[in-house]
């Protein structure tokens, strides 16, 4: 029997339009059940937070002839079937399981012509959005017909084609399954380790790579699978040491993908592809290629239609812009950029994009390379909303930074906070690599204002040497601790 919190949190799982069609099958309903029900719903849609008794005490009123949980579990059952109704012979997933059911039904009596039309009619729809137990369920209804239909059962060669067809789905839904399985381990290892910082954890990535599986050609995965393929594939060709030829690679993939591919499935991939090269090309501080992705971005912007995507891709083309700033310390450029994306209409178009608090962070780093702590810590406060999803290698140079502006500023209140929370935040780390150990020590050291300088130029000659190493990569891929310590440490240096 239905639970009263399962009733409730049923109702408020309905969107606008579902409670509408409820609330006209409830005008059709005949008898009591008419108004217990409108009732019921009226009740329970008004009590936004579950609420055991006051739900009870309300309910009860219009509860005649049986009990409160007898009720509630017959609502329930109408509730579930008036969902079911609403959704037609669309082409969603609903939709589509009902029209096989339909199929079903039809092969149950006796119609087998009829059903088999509608199969015909129906393969492709599901071979395009359906799913594989669909597919699978659709087969096995037609294999049915073959065998119970006197009218198909001696069409032999119909038939050997149609086997084949079901083996080869059957190894479709195989390459799938083990892609799947390849993309689990990935997530595992990744949840695991993290970025590879030690020689045994790239090993790891390493072996992953060498998957007979990831050796095909493209052209053999089923499309069902490319995107998972794509993306398990080119991030691990990666990780695994081949930064150097992930762009040859790229191009390649997205030539492939276009004998293959067509319409929206294209372009979605080919986004996927060029949003990889985007952040190998930063990362590898190849500004060629980053101008070449900001082009195939703003090509792949005209034709993109969905709302999510063209976020992501606003949000991309404005950090390939800040980073281009940064690398040439194109200062005035970035006083231009940002009062153009930073705009309330013009933030609204990439804000909500994943990784977009990127972009904040990169204003910060070039505003105070720029000699303009105070306007780097605007955009430093702008990312504590995002402190709970920060990655670590982000969460550490956002705070570090944070640390710098207020010594810059001499604040010295807000200096000893941004000490102590980097240090906090430090320590709660599960893993502790030399450049984090190395800004421990430092953030240790600073208990007062006077001894912050004498332990940057400690902490500059060991980050100096620990740049170099290939291992503690992705520490520094988000911070300029070199250039950020030089301001301190010889300023004018550093403005020569």
């Amino acid at each position: 029997m239905a639970t009263l919190q399962k009733l409730h949190e049923l109702i408020h799982a309905l969107d606008k339009n579902e409670k509408k069609f409820l609330s006209l099958m409830i005008d059709g309903t005949a008898g009591k059940a008419k108004q217990r029900y409108a009732d019921a719903f009226k009740d329970i849609n008004s009590v936004k937070q579950y609420d055991a008794a006051k739900l009870k005490a309300r309910l009860a009123n219009g509860i005649s002839g049986m009990n409160l949980s007898e009720a509630n579990s017959n609502f329930y059952g109408f509730v579930c079937k008036a969902i079911v109704a609403y959704y037609g012979f669309e082409k969603n997933t609903t939709g589509l399981n009902k029209r096989i059911l339909l199929i079903d039904i039809l092969c149950t009596k006796g119609l087998f012509d009829t059903a088999m039309k509608m199969i015909e009619e129906l393969m492709p729809i599901v071979k395009l959005s359906g799913t594989y137990a669909m597919m699978h369920r659709l087969h096995e209804i037609k294999n049915n017909i073959y065998i119970n239909g006197s009218q198909f059962n001696k069409k032999y060669t119909e038939r050997y084609a149609f086997y084949e067809s079901r083996l080869q789905l059957l190894a479709e839904n195989q390459q799938a399954v083990q892609i799947t399985m390849l993309n689990t381990r990935f997530f595992e290892l990744a949840h695991k380790t993290g970025d590879p910082r030690t020689k045994a954890q790239y090993e790891q990535y390493i072996q992953l790579s060498k998957a007979p599986l990831l050796q095909i050609p493209i052209e053999e995965v089923n499309s069902r699978s490319l995107g998972t393929f794509v993306q398990l594939k080119l991030t691990l060709e990666v990780v695994a040491g081949k930064s150097e030829n992930v762009f040859e690679l790229c191009e390649n993939l997205r030539l492939r993908l276009k004998k293959i591919a067509t319409g929206h499935e294209l372009l979605s991939q080919e986004y996927f592809v060029v949003d990889f090269m985007t952040g190998e090309a930063l990362q590898l501080k190849r500004k060629d290629m980053a101008l070449h992705c900001l082009r195939e971005l703003w090509a792949i912007e005209k034709k993109v239609v969905q709302k999510g995507v063209r976020q992501k891709i606003y949000a991309r083309i404005l950090m390939i812009e800040l980073t281009v700033c940064l690398w040439e310390k194109n200062f005035t450029a970035v006083d231009k950029l940002l009062s153009q994306w930073m705009t309330n209409e013009k933030k609204n178009l990439w804000m909500s994009a994943n990784l977009a608090y990127v972009n904040l962070l990169l204003a910060a780093r070039v505003l105070y390379l720029s000699g303009k702590p105070d306007k780097a810590l605007d955009y430093l406060l702008m990312m504590q909303e995002f402190e709970k999803v920060l990655r670590p290698n982000i969460h550490i140079s956002y705070r570090f930074l944070f640390l710098l502006c207020h010594y810059k500023l001499k604040n010295y209140q807000f200096l000893t906070y941004a000490t102590e929370s980097l240090y906090r935040y430090l320590l709660k780390l599960d893993k502790l690599y030399a450049p984090e150990r190395a800004l421990l020590r430092f953030v240790k050291q600073c208990d007062h204002f006077e001894k912050v300088k004498p332990a940057m130029k400690l902490l500059y000659e060991t980050l100096s040497e620990l740049q170099s190493d290939s291992l503690n990569r992705p520490f520094f891929i988000y911070g300029d601790y070199n250039e950020w310590l030089q301001i301190e440490l010889a300023p004018k240096r550093f403005q020569q």
